[in-house]
């Protein structure tokens, strides 16, 4: 059984809103990049009010089911990084 950081369990509950596909996808990405980086994933979903089935539906259709493709393209850093790249290539 996997040992769910407590502060990464609240937001998982609530951003899951009792879709099972979005619980299997962030139970997969908090066990493979770990809570230090699960951590600020999940506050840039929350940000960006991606919630229940909109969390799997990115994940599988916009990600190809990519767990670390879909967390580079939702935690903020990343996303500032190539947003800046993106403009500074205009």
């Amino acid at each position: 059984m996997l040992d769910l950081d407590p502060r990464a369990l609240e937001a998982v509950i609530d951003l899951c809103e009792g879709n099972p596909g979005a619980l299997t996808v962030l139970m997969s990405t908090y066990e493979e990049v770990g809570v230090d980086r699960f951590l600020p994933f999940i506050r840039a979903l929350e940000e960006r009010e991606i919630r229940g089935p909109a969390i799997w539906c990115s994940f599988k259709d916009d990600h190809g089911q990519n767990i670390e493709e879909f967390v580079r393209a939702n935690t903020i850093p990343e996303r500032q990084a190539l947003v800046k790249h993106t403009k500074e290539q205009g």
